[in-house]
Order: C-alpha cells, then structure tokens, then sequence
C-alpha cells in the first residue's frame, strides 16, 4: 500500500489513511457521502466534515472511497489473522511443552522405581559373588583346617609317643587284660 493517493478531482496528493477513517489531521469527524458526479455516480466516499461544509476541494482533509477503504480494512484483517494464526500456533507449542514438562514428574516415580530395581539387582548381584566367593575361601580354609587338625590329633597321639615310632598304624591291642569268661 502506498503512502499517498492521488486525488480523482485534481493533481493534489492526499495523506492516505489506512482502513476507515474516523478523523481528519485536523480533529474534525469524518462523514460518509454518496457522490453525484459523472465519473462516479452513486460511489460513496469518506471526507472530513469540514471540508465537506465549506465545499473544498484539492485540500489535504481526509477523502476515501469507501471500497478502497473497506479493501484496505479485509487487508489489515487479513494480517491480524495471520497474526493470531501465528500466536495460536506458539501458544499451541507452549501448551505442548507445558505438558511435556507437566508430565515430567508423573514419569519421575517410574524412573526412581526403575532406577531403585537396578540398584537392587546389583547389590543383589554382587553381594551372592561375594557370598560365594566368601564360602569358596572358607571351605577351603574349612578343608585345611581339618586336615591339619586331623594330622595334629593323629601325629599327638599318645600311643605313637609310647611306640616312638612314625608308624600311622594305630597299636593293635591295649595292655589290658581281656575279659574272658573262664568256666
């Protein structure tokens, strides 16, 4: 859209306003009038009152045909709602991210229980190894502790320390005497 219109009636260039015009540059109203000429009969148009009252003409008062400022209003209209078009798309992201941040904490309790369960698992893991690992050793330790307690008791025992001898073989009878009945 132009800055400037030029006028039907003369070479003057007129301020152009955009839309429909409610007042002058001067602060008077603005009048809707039907024109009687014969290059536009019956065309209606917008000019300031007091241009309208003292019958001026070429002046820089407000003058608009009212298609062209109807035009120009569906052209602001149409801007205004691609604007809010725009808004109600950003609003719309907004609204989804909202959500998504909203249902953020709804998740965070299935990701501590899940993380909890992991956590669990492994000590869980873990601590059976070392059970195992632990028992292992001491069944070991188990196994040679009572080998050499048994090699103690036996190499200790007091009828090999009468024998002096190393013979594993435990003595074939005691000194007592055997209990026979005699008839």
């Amino acid at each position: 859209m132009s800055a400037a219109s030029s006028s039907t009636t003369g070479g003057w260039r007129r301020i152009r306003t955009p839309g429909i015009p409610s007042r002058c540059w001067c602060g008077v109203g603005v009048i809707e009038i039907i024109s009687r000429s014969n290059p536009n009969p019956y065309r209606r148009y917008y000019r300031c009152l007091f241009a309208a009252s003292q019958r001026l003409e070429n002046n820089n008062h407000v003058f608009k045909w009212v298609d062209e400022a109807f035009t120009d209003e569906i052209h602001q209209l149409n801007y205004q709602v691609r604007m809010l078009e725009e808004e109600v798309q950003s609003l719309k992201a907004t609204i989804r991210n909202e959500g998504d941040i909203r249902e953020g904490p709804k998740k965070m309790p299935m990701i501590k229980i899940s993380g909890g369960c992991v956590l669990l698992t492994i000590v869980l893991v873990v601590g059976i190894m070392m059970y195992k690992n632990k028992s292992s050793t001491q069944l070991s330790h188990l196994k040679l502790d009572t080998e050499t307690t048994l090699t103690r008791r036996f190499t200790d025992s007091p009828h090999l320390k009468d024998n002096n001898h190393l013979s594993t073989t435990p003595p074939l009878m005691s000194s007592r005497p055997s209990r026979k009945a005699t008839a």
